[in-house]
C-alpha cells in the first residue's frame, strides 16, 4: 500500500447485519464522518460519532462499529506506521500521546470546512503516484510532501483538539473526567510545571490522592505523565539546531542550563548536548529497577511543590 490512503466509506457498501471491526498491527487511522452518525467502540470505550465528528485509531487498537445509520458516510485516512517512524524526526509525539487519550472530537462548521481543505489537498497528493510511476529521486520528494501535508493536517486537527471540544466517552465517570482535565493541562503547562501540587490543586485534589487517580486510570502516576511530557518536549526542541539549550533550559522553565542538563540525563541517560549529536540509543527502555527506585523517592517528594527551583523530582517515566 502507499504511505497514507484516502478510502470513502458509506454504509450501504458495508455487511448489513454484521458488526464492523476494525484493527490493524500496523496502520493506524483518522475517520471523517461527512455524514450521518455512528455508535463505535474505540479499544471498548463507547462513543456516538455523527456529522462532522471525527474519531483516531493506533495500531493494534480495537474499533467496533455497533450501529451505523443508512446514510452514514466518510473519509477514513489510514497511515502506515513504518512510514511514520521512518520519519520520526519530523513526527511531534505528542500528538499520539494526546490524540491517544482523546480519540473522538466534534468540529464545528468551520473547522470541518477547514478539515475538508486539508483532507482534499492530502487527497490529490496520493492520488498523484496512481497517474504515473516516480523515479526514485522523485519518490523521496514525494514522500516528504506527502509527510509535509499530513503534518498540515495533524496540526489543523491538534488546534482543534485544543479549542477544546473532544467528545467524552458515553459512560464517563468521574474519575476518567479528572484523568482528561489532567491530560489537557498538561499540555497547557508542562513548561511551566513539573509539580504534582499543581495539577493536583487545579482540581481540588490532595497530591497523593491525585496521582494515584491517575495511575489507577493510566498505569503512571501523575510524576511520570509529567516527567515523559517535559522530556519529549525536550527531545523536540534539541533537534532543531537554531535553538541553543541553554534557550531550551529557559522555556522549559528551568532555572539554569545545569540543572536541566542534570534532569534530562536523568531520565534520558545522556545529555542535552550528545542527544542533539545523536549519541542517544532511542529506542532503549528504562530499567525497571530504577522506574522502581524513582517511585520510592516520587513518594517521599510528592507533596513538595518545587516547580521552577532546579530540584530533580522521582518517578522515570516509559520514554
Amino acid at each position: 500500500m502507499q504511505p497514507i490512503e484516502i478510502i470513502t466509506i458509506r454504509s450501504s457498501s458495508l455487511p448489513k447485519h454484521e458488526k464492523i471491526v476494525v484493527s490493524e498491527q500496523e496502520l493506524c487511522g483518522i475517520f471523517f464522518c461527512r455524514e450521518g452518525d455512528a455508535d463505535i467502540l474505540l479499544d471498548e470505550k463507547p462513543y456516538r460519532i455523527g456529522t462532522g465528528d471525527m474519531y483516531f485509531y493506533f495500531p493494534s487498537s480495537r474499533v467496533q462499529v455497533v450501529r451505523r445509520s443508512a446514510d452514514l458516510w466518510g473519509e477514513m485516512i489510514v497511515i502506515d506506521m513504518g512510514f511514520l517512524q521512518e520519519n520520526n524526526e519530523k513526527v511531534n509525539p505528542r500528538w499520539g500521546l494526546y490524540l491517544h487519550e482523546h480519540p473522538c472530537i466534534s468540529l464545528s462548521d468551520g473547522q470541518r470546512a477547514r478539515i475538508e481543505r486539508s483532507v482534499e489537498t492530502l487527497r490529490r497528493k496520493v492520488r498523484e503516484k496512481e497517474t504515473e510511476e516516480l523515479s526514485p529521486a522523485r519518490r523521496t520528494i514525494y514522500h516528504e510532501q506527502l509527510l509535509l501535508l499530513f503534518r498540515i493536517l495533524c496540526y489543523d486537527i491538534l488546534d482543534i483538539y485544543l479549542a477544546g471540544n473532544p467528545l467524552q466517552p458515553v459512560s464517563n465517570d468521574r474519575k476518567e473526567r479528572i484523568f482528561q482535565k489532567f491530560i489537557i493541562s498538561l499540555y497547557h503547562n508542562h513548561r511551566k510545571e513539573r509539580e504534582v501540587t499543581f495539577y493536583a490543586q487545579e482540581q481540588y485534589l490532595t497530591p497523593r490522592y491525585f496521582s494515584s487517580l491517575i495511575k489507577e486510570k493510566s498505569g503512571q502516576s501523575a510524576l511520570q505523565w509529567i516527567i515523559r511530557s517535559v522530556v519529549t518536549d525536550a527531545k523536540q526542541l534539541l533537534r532543531d539546531p537554531a535553538v541553543s539549550i541553554k534557550e531550551i533550559a529557559s522555556l522549559l522553565n528551568f532555572s539554569s542550563q545545569s540543572f536541566f542538563g542534570k534532569y534530562f540525563k536523568q531520565y534520558v541517560g545522556v545529555s542535552p548536548s550528545e542527544y542533539r549529536a545523536g549519541a542517544l540509543l532511542r529506542n532503549t527502555p528504562p530499567h525497571s529497577d530504577q522506574m522502581n527506585q524513582d517511585d520510592d523517592i516520587q513518594n517521599n517528594n510528592i507533596a513538595h511543590d518545587g516547580a521552577g527551583d532546579g530540584r530533580l523530582p522521582g518517578g522515570v517515566p516509559s520514554l
